[in-house]
């Protein structure tokens, strides 16, 4: 009863699959340079998509005639490593604008293409069983070797990644493009999970996995393609890290200083972008001079000029509510500000201000 069931989840998998490969392949774009291996994987993912849907399409099939075990595992395999490998890069891509110049996916695919190659010939001259078997226990080896391989790759990109819009922005704004690793971490559980839907043979496993399938494939389909619109926000960060003629030491020092001074880290949402055309100052070399010489990046530094400045408020203004300091010094987020201020003062705000608060007590008893 439950293979009906099981059936209907596949349909509406290869379905939707369908939809979101033609919208891949055929919706309109922002026509931008920066943007050449998005719009290149975007097609990738649309072919990739309408595989997807085949390939699902044909396992159910297979399942239904109960054919011979180890043609629907390679299936199963062949799906899983194709889309892996697709997924991996389509999202490094969206954090690295020049990874897949330096790193073809093409290149991941040669040893799927091998392993296709040698089911087709274990059909074609009809080997035996164990030998199929034995065919699908090696590309299991590899495929797990590739989850591996792509998650010590993802996590090395957005972690480059993450180190480049902290020193970049001052503020919360990354949040909005956060579904790119819970898409990577989503589909490596789910491609973890593949080797249990071949080992257990219950329709109900199966009809879970396939459903987990269509609300994540769903979930990435609209997110990938929408994040054209949210490119500009993180392209200046992508950017960063260009040669430049460095300006004198002491000439920059003395600039950064009076900005310090002049509390221009209160300012809302400030990237060093713009501190660095206040300055009148290339925003890669004053990036790297703030590491240096504060010890931080960008994002930290003017997180712990803001607390900073709220600690002094908080003892001074009691009048002040927490949302009201949180908006003087620079914070439209009054949750972010918390946490900073937990980060860098060790305490959260009201804590701090309840403590010096006793202390102002009892040195004017």
């Amino acid at each position: 009863m439950l293979y009906n069931e099981y059936a209907i989840c596949v349909v509406v998998f290869s379905s939707i699959s369908v939809i979101f490969g033609y919208c891949f392949l055929h919706l309109s774009v922002f026509r931008d340079a920066s943007l050449r291996n998005y719009l290149n994987f975007n097609k990738y993912l649309g072919y990739a998509y309408f595989v997807l849907a085949v390939l699902n399409i044909l396992e159910l099939a297979l399942r239904n005639k109960n054919f011979d075990a180890p043609i629907i595992t390679f299936i199963v395999l062949f799906t899983a490593s194709l889309q892996a490998s697709l997924i991996t890069y389509a999202l490094i891509t969206l954090i690295n604008t020049d990874f897949n110049e330096k790193h073809p996916v093409f290149r991941e695919l040669v040893p799927v293409i091998f392993f296709l190659l040698m089911c087709i010939i274990s059909i074609v001259f009809n080997f035996s069983y164990s030998t199929r078997n034995i065919i699908n226990i090696f590309f299991g080896g590899y495929y797990l070797f590739q989850l591996c391989h792509y998650t010590i790759m993802f996590t090395s990109e957005i972690r480059l990644f993450k180190i480049k819009t902290d020193n970049f922005y001052s503020d919360l704004k990354i949040e909005k493009i956060r579904w790119i690793s819970i898409s990577y971490y989503i589909a490596l559980l789910i491609a973890i999970s593949v080797p249990a839907t071949l080992f257990y043979k219950s329709p109900m496993l199966l009809i879970i996995s396939v459903v987990i399938c269509i609300l994540f494939y769903t979930f990435f389909g609209i997110k990938y393609l929408n994040y054209v619109y949210v490119f500009q926000l993180v392209r200046p960060a992508l950017d960063e890290g260009k040669k430049v003629m460095p300006p004198h030491k002491d000439e920059i020092a003395d600039k950064v200083d009076k900005w310090v001074k002049d509390k221009g880290y209160l300012i809302s949402k400030i990237n060093i972008n713009n501190v660095a055309s206040e300055l009148h100052t290339n925003r890669t070399y004053l990036s790297k001079y703030i590491n240096s010489t504060k010890g931080m990046n960008f994002n930290s530094w003017v997180n712990f000029l803001r607390v900073e400045e709220a600690k002094s408020l908080l003892s001074t203004r009691p009048d002040f509510s927490l949302t009201e300091i949180s908006e003087k010094v620079g914070y439209g987020d009054q949750s972010y500000f918390g946490r900073q201020f937990l980060k860098f003062a060790g305490t959260t705000p009201l804590s701090w201000r309840q403590s010096h608060s006793d202390k102002k007590t009892k040195n004017t008893q």
